[in-house]
């Protein structure tokens, strides 16, 4: 009885220093998260942040709109270490906005955009990080990872820009774009859909695979490999 008494009183402080916060913050169509929190994005409704986690991970998260991009992140001279905390430190956000138009991770986050619709949009992943796009639709895109980090989209898109710099990887073989133009430096993948041109350069052993049928001219220098059909 004593022990269980012990541990019901062990766990109370845990459960207390959990919070849930809402953020007022201004107009903003596009989003960057830094460090290791994971964020989910619902388009098509009105402003909105919701954030949860441990109350020490929420004090040291910084949640402001600069020039029209909603920015999650540490705050300057925190002192803050993601990994000293494990995930008993993980922080989680909800975020609604009409409409995005970029989306940028760095860090260790997973940032998932349930749906794009915009004639243009931007997305980079810069460190291990993940960003999930299930549902794009618009007439320009660009993507880029920088480090281990991975993106992945579906959709309709006219013009497609793809770059990998590192051991990241792109997954775009659900995105049907008409024209392609694709770099990988380093150790990382794309996957790609193209229907109509596809150029680019593979330097070092990452490799390229394009499905569609597009006219491929993609050079290489190095391991790599490039699969076009």
């Amino acid at each position: 009885m004593i022990v269980r008494l012990l541990l019901a009183s062990a766990l109370i402080p845990a459960a207390a220093s959990a919070a849930d916060r809402n953020y007022t913050v201004g107009t903003f169509d596009r989003i960057a998260v830094a460090g290791a929190s994971d964020v989910q994005v619902i388009t098509g409704k009105a402003i909105s942040v919701r954030g949860s986690g441990e109350v020490a991970a929420l004090d040291r998260l910084e949640v402001r709109v600069e020039d029209g991009e909603l920015v999650i992140g540490n705050k300057k001279n925190s002192g803050w270490n993601w990994n000293s905390l494990g995930q008993n430190g993980k922080t989680r956000f909800v975020v609604t906005v009409p409409m995005l138009r970029a989306a940028k991770v760095a860090g260790s986050g997973d940032v998932t955009v349930d749906r794009i619709d915009t004639p243009e949009f931007g997305a980079s992943v810069a460190g291990s990080g993940n960003l999930r796009l299930p549902s794009v639709k618009s007439a320009t895109t660009r993507f880029s990872v920088a480090g281990s980090g991975k993106v992945a989209a579906a959709g309709t898109s006219s013009e497609t820009r793809a770059s990998v710099a590192g051991s990241g990887d792109l997954d775009l073989a659900a995105l049907k774009t008409a024209t392609l133009s694709v770099s990988v430096s380093g150790s990382g993948n794309v996957n790609a859909f193209a229907t109509t041109t596809a150029s680019g350069s593979v330097a070092g052993s990452g490799d390229i695979r394009i499905r569609g049928g597009a006219k491929c001219a993609i050079s290489k220098a190095g391991s790599g490999s490039i699969d076009c059909a």
